[in-house]
């Protein structure tokens, strides 16, 4: 959990410096841990942003309902 917290915020940091590919490499990464905890939906949150901002609208339409689960 301690790792999946640590690549959170420095995916956030990432981002506020204007690094949104490796912020989003980071985000991605803890999304597939398998032991992220809460982190996983705040990383999925900061992944959605970024597709947001950036008007990936490809990778905004690809996520599914399962996706949306993490969220709960």
């Amino acid at each position: 959990i301690l790792q999946a917290e640590a690549a959170v915020k420095a995916g956030a940091l990432a981002s506020e410096l204007g690094d949104k590919k490796r912020a989003e490499q980071l985000f991605e990464s803890v999304v597939k841990m398998s032991e992220a905890g809460q982190w996983k939906a705040v990383a999925f949150l900061g992944a959605l942003r970024l597709y947001a901002a950036s008007e990936d609208h490809k990778k905004l339409t690809a996520i599914s309902d399962k996706d949306l689960e993490l969220l709960a």
